[in-house]
């Protein structure tokens, strides 16, 4: 079967097109390595003054982990004790140990886009009345199948079930075509409602499900400021019960 010039032509057009779409910079895969481990970390002088961590960090699976490989400016607190450590929030620290979970956590997943409704015909189970069954509860609202962990924290903003459409990306939908890596949220969304702090549906057919719970999991910015298991204590700045719309904009 002989091809046509114009056919063949088409179709060379299209070839390089869909090259040059996954070439682009803007979806060329980002490779992030973690860094080399550090030498032995000698927590003694640390354990001095912080009783509870050492019982906490000897008996744990992490014993082995030195603080300098979570903390950064030990030497400056050491002098001074009043001089607070920083902590790295950067997953790249863990991946100094945990090599795969961090290549894999970067690592972009095609087979699984962004707004893909679990409750859809073509989902893995489909039920044609899964929308009238759950429709009264708020968390089945545009559950999305997750694409990979470097948009855990991003997609969660954009979903109509979690901040009842506050949210919106300042691209539109390009970017469902960010490439994974390490970006900032405030980067890529917009509150559209800054001056109003309620957590409530602001479009019709959202919903608010979202709560600093999930934003305890879905980052770790907040982890030193956030009270053990969520319960409201005095020493802590957040707990579950936050309001999340103030929770997030730290």
């Amino acid at each position: 079967m002989q091809i046509s010039y114009v056919t063949a032509l088409s179709r060379i057009v299209s070839a390089l097109a869909m090259l040059a779409f996954f070439t682009s910079p803007a979806l060329a895969q980002q490779v992030r390595k973690a860094p080399a481990k550090k030498a032995p970390f000698n927590a003694t002088t640390c354990y001095a003054c912080h009783e509870p961590i050492k019982a906490f960090h000897t008996a744990g699976k992490h014993a082995s982990v030195g603080c300098d490989s979570c903390h950064g400016g030990l030497d400056q607190h050491l002098g001074e004790p009043k001089t607070r450590p920083s902590t790295k929030v950067d997953p790249a620290a863990c991946g100094t140990c945990h090599e795969n979970q961090f290549r894999t956590m970067y690592t972009m997943n095609w087979d699984k886009p962004a707004r893909f409704e679990k409750s859809q015909a073509i989902g893995p189970s489909p039920n044609p009345a899964w929308d009238k069954l759950m429709m009264p509860h708020g968390f089945t609202r545009e559950h999305n199948v997750p694409r990979s962990h470097a948009f855990m924290v991003l997609d969660q903003y954009v979903v109509d079930r979690a901040f009842g459409g506050r949210f919106a990306p300042r691209d539109g939908w390009q970017y469902l075509t960010r490439p994974g890596g390490s970006f900032k949220v405030g980067d890529v969304v917009v509150d559209q409602y800054p001056d109003n702090s309620d957590h409530k549906p602001f479009k019709p057919g959202t919903a608010a499900a979202a709560n600093p719970v999930c934003l305890n999991c879905k980052t770790q910015d907040h982890i030193l400021d956030w009270a053990y298991l969520g319960d409201p204590v005095p020493t802590a700045k957040w707990s579950r019960t936050s309001k999340v719309v103030r929770w997030r904009g730290t």
